[in-house]
């Protein structure tokens, strides 16, 4: 399962304050930071602070500031220097308010911003912890790479932030245009016959391949794509066509019937109509290659790594599953005891019970049609088993493994509705 979440290009309605020295490494002769990262869905998730409270962090070059919209219980962050602003993304809503707050302090490894702008989205209910399994804080923008090369290694999750750019001779190089902190590149897509040069934002914080906009190209999307939940911006909810293109280009680099998405309604966006943007080149592409962002020469590198063959994969159940909170569940556990009987030892295994915190998994939505559709799984299920395994013993990069793998597997699953018990069977079966 692809969770299409962002696509978050925020246009900020009031003028952002730009006279922060940006990222800086602590130690004046330290020539590199290494970072790990979890990746899940595409996405990379790091750990930073800010003004000395730990955070998990989506790393999003598709977003220009640090975007703070989820605090746990007992996290608290001392701010200075707030106002108002509004906000609006993707997804045609209306603006939502929010805070700009200077003079932070950003840390992450030996890397920190003394004087970092935050934007704090107010509006609880748009929170993306629920699709990723995690808790996840917020957003670091593109404002990351803007002083310094980075590296992105998928493969060893590692981000690394360079004082001076590495060997870059096996690398591939393309010309970039870093436009309000955002960088763009230029791309061939290929549908059906029609060959085009497309101009791609490149955003790390959407897990699909390819975003095309149909207002915005000349090829249609594929007429046998399927309707189907794109993800969700600060605007509300992105829906489209999502289907398979005859083929993708970067340079020498080449796809054949990769998965793109069609995204509707944004010829109205005024997030677009800044721009000659035609769409968005996501992680489903970039997690193939080693990448290193050069800003301040405006150069991305890329060479393949072992992900280059992977095959083009979606959600062939039609299932969208929620991480929803958790929950005490009892554990058995086996305590051996050894008793005596003059001189005789016998033991024996006694359980006594553990309560450990587990996730709770709900289906938000079923995509019509689809295999779980006929099936008749409904949204508002409660996940319990799925092929014989409980849905809390997993993760949801497992769950989403899972519903992932080739088409007519057969996938059993056991969920909860209104409190009664049901099980459902079907097979995988790939629509496009």
């Amino acid at each position: 399962m692809k969770y299409r979440i962002l696509l978050l290009v925020i246009l900020f309605l009031v003028p952002a304050l730009r006279a922060q020295r940006g990222v800086q490494f602590q130690k004046e002769g330290t020539r590199k930071c290494e970072i790990p990262f979890r990746l899940i869905h595409n996405l990379m998730f790091i750990q930073c602070e800010i003004n000395g409270v730990p955070l998990t962090m989506l790393v999003d070059t598709g977003v220009d500031d640090t975007i703070l919209f989820s605090l746990q219980h007992q996290q608290e962050i001392d701010l200075e220097t707030v106002r108002k602003v509004k906000v609006v993304g993707l997804g045609g809503g209306e603006p939502v308010e929010g805070l700009v707050a200077s003079g932070n302090r950003l840390k992450t490894g030996t890397l920190e911003d003394k004087n970092h702008t935050l934007f704090i989205v107010l509006d609880q209910e748009f929170n993306f912890s629920a699709t990723v399994g995690i808790p996840v804080n917020g957003i670091l923008g593109a404002r990351f790479f803007e002083n310094f090369p980075v590296e992105i290694d998928y493969v060893k999750r590692r981000l690394i932030v360079y004082r001076k750019l590495p060997d870059t001779r096996k690398f591939e190089r393309f010309r970039i245009q870093v436009e309000e902190n955002k960088p763009y590149l230029h791309a061939q897509v290929v549908v059906d016959t029609l060959r085009e040069d497309v101009r791609l934002l490149i955003d790390t914080g959407n897990s699909d391949a390819v975003w095309l906009f149909p207002e915005r190209i000349q090829a249609r999307p594929p007429a046998d794509g399927i309707q189907d939940f794109l993800g969700r911006g600060l605007g509300g909810d992105i829906r489209g066509i999502r289907g398979r293109i005859s083929g993708f280009s970067l340079g020498t680099f080449s796809f054949a019937r990769p998965l793109a998405a069609f995204p509707s309604g944004i010829e109205s966006d005024s997030l677009v109509l800044l721009s000659d943007r035609q769409g968005s080149l996501g992680s489903e592409v970039l997690r193939r290659f080693r990448v290193i962002f050069d800003y301040p020469s405006q150069t991305l590198y890329l060479k393949r790594n072992r992900a280059f063959m992977d095959p083009f994969r979606y959600n062939m159940s039609g299932l969208e599953i929620h991480h929803e909170g958790t929950t005490w569940e009892r554990d058995p556990e086996a305590v051996l005891t050894v008793s005596h009987v003059g001189n005789t030892a016998a033991s024996a295994a006694q359980y006594q019970y553990q309560f450990r915190l587990k996730p709770v998994y709900m289906i938000a939505s079923v995509r019509e049609k689809s295999p779980a559709a006929l099936a008749g799984l409904q949204s508002g299920d409660f996940l319990e088993k799925i092929n014989g395994r409980y849905a809390s013993d997993l993760e949801l990069q497992e769950i989403t493994n899972l519903l992932q793998q080739r088409e007519g597997r057969t996938v059993r699953i056991s969920v909860l509705r209104r409190g009664r018990p049901l099980k459902f069977t079907f097979a995988l079966r790939d629509e496009l």
